[in-house]
């Protein structure tokens, strides 16, 4: 018969045998090429949802963070030295205007008048006539809720003086402009919250505020005033 081998006295079809082992394995080869296309599409898939999920952080919730995104509104003021202005994403089209009445100030006190009676300025002794004392002198400086005692040598000059308020930690400072010959004080904080007030802790602490030509009573700052369309706070 055409086409059909046999061993001899065996009896067996080996063109069918043959056949048959080609088509078992053709059936595993198909099998294989068919995980490997599943595996092709699966890769596809994988780095399609890369691609997406990469192309969300970085364009979209990364340009969420900026500013420019949450804050797309464009303000400007005439003056940002005076004023600075922001705004959110919900600020109305419109324009404001700001009026300042009133800036917050602190306290200043300064001499009435000439404050050296005596012939020299080498110490509070030569420079203020009638203080008659070779003991120290305390003075209690008060700003606010701060405050402080100070002890001043009379044997020292009046920048000692100068020197021991400034450095008494209650955002008061002192000055003497010996050219003008007054003493002045000044708070470094602003606002109805800062004072100045100075009494003698003793009797010469007294006698020596009394030279200084001073002003005693507690004076206060003042707060900023302002009107926002109209609108003030004073």
């Amino acid at each position: 018969m055409a086409g059909v081998y046999g061993l001899s006295g065996s009896g067996m079809d080996v063109d069918s045998l043959v056949k048959g082992l080609m088509k078992a394995q053709r059936i595993k080869y198909d099998t294989l090429q068919q995980k490997k296309m599943q595996l092709e599409w699966k890769k596809t898939d994988y780095n399609a949802m890369y691609t997406a999920i990469n192309d969300f952080r970085t364009n979209t919730v990364f340009n969420n963070k900026l500013q420019g995104t949450l804050m797309p509104k464009s303000i400007t003021s005439s003056d940002e030295t005076k004023v600075a202005v922001t705004a959110n994403a919900d600020a109305a089209n419109i324009s404001h205007t700001m009026t300042v009445a009133q800036l917050a100030d602190g306290v200043k006190k300064t001499s009435s008048a000439n404050i050296t009676t005596g012939a020299a300025k080498d110490t509070l002794l030569t420079q203020f006539v009638g203080l008659d004392t070779t003991a120290p002198m305390t003075i209690k400086i008060t700003n606010g809720s701060a405050n402080s005692t100070i002890t001043v040598d009379p044997s020292k000059s009046i920048n000692e003086l100068v020197s021991s308020i400034n450095n008494a930690g209650v955002n008061v400072k002192a000055n003497y402009d010996a050219t003008l010959d007054r003493f002045m004080m000044y708070s470094t904080n602003t606002g109805s919250s800062a004072e100045i007030n100075f009494t003698g802790s003793s009797t010469s602490g007294s006698a020596l505020l009394g030279k200084l030509n001073i002003n005693a009573s507690t004076e206060k700052g003042k707060d900023a005033e302002f009107a926002l369309d109209g609108v003030g706070t004073g």
